[in-house]
């Protein structure tokens, strides 16, 4: 828990210190910001994307397993 406290202390100073920047530096950051956000959200879309295909490949055969094997015990 003291380790988040520390986390979040040195978030709200890089957060003051960045509130202090003029506005033309702050715009000129929040550019240089874009592709590290766009690399995010698109590294997001991709695990999003990749649980989608496990599931579009899973369920129709558990669907059609448990179909043909319902009622069946389970053989060791």
């Amino acid at each position: 828990m003291l380790q988040y406290v520390q986390y979040f202390g040195r978030f709200q100073n890089f957060r003051g210190r960045v509130q202090r920047l003029p506005g033309w530096a702050r715009f000129v950051l929040g550019i240089l910001a874009i592709p590290g956000v766009l690399l995010l959200s698109l590294s997001i879309l991709a695990v999003l994307v990749s649980i989608f295909a496990l599931l579009l490949l899973t369920v129709p055969a558990y669907r059609l397993f448990s179909a043909v094997l319902v009622g069946r015990p389970a053989q060791p």
